[in-house]
């Protein structure tokens, strides 16, 4: 019976929706008047200033950091759990820290010039 109550949650949860935004975006075919006076200001702006504006990378930078103090934190709860689950963690953690790092040298190549 608990797996009735899994299988209704997950197609309420992650099911549903993506179906409701796949209808949504086959539906419309243009592209929003909101976003296309977001680009015509944005082009204005660039005209105005001379200088083309470009996005920041130093959100790569915040998210590979919090992924690093999520590796840590695995890491740190190593000593507080059965002899089992350590390698579990461990792989984890690795593999956070592997994620962190890969974003960190994208955000290091694109930051310097």
């Amino acid at each position: 019976m608990k797996l009735e109550g899994t299988i209704i949650d997950i197609n309420l949860g992650v099911t549903l929706p993506v179906v409701i935004l796949s209808i949504m975006h086959f539906i419309r075919k243009d592209t929003s008047a909101g976003w296309k006076r977001v680009e015509a200001h944005q082009a204005e702006h660039d005209s105005e200033s001379g200088t083309v504006s470009k996005a920041s990378s130093l959100p790569a930078l915040i998210v590979s950091i919090c992924i690093a103090i999520c590796a840590v934190m695995m890491f740190a709860l190593i000593p507080f759990n059965p002899a089992q689950s350590t390698g579990l963690l461990s792989i984890f953690g690795s593999l956070l820290f592997l994620i962190a790092l890969i974003i960190f040298i994208f955000y290091k190549r694109k930051s310097t010039p």
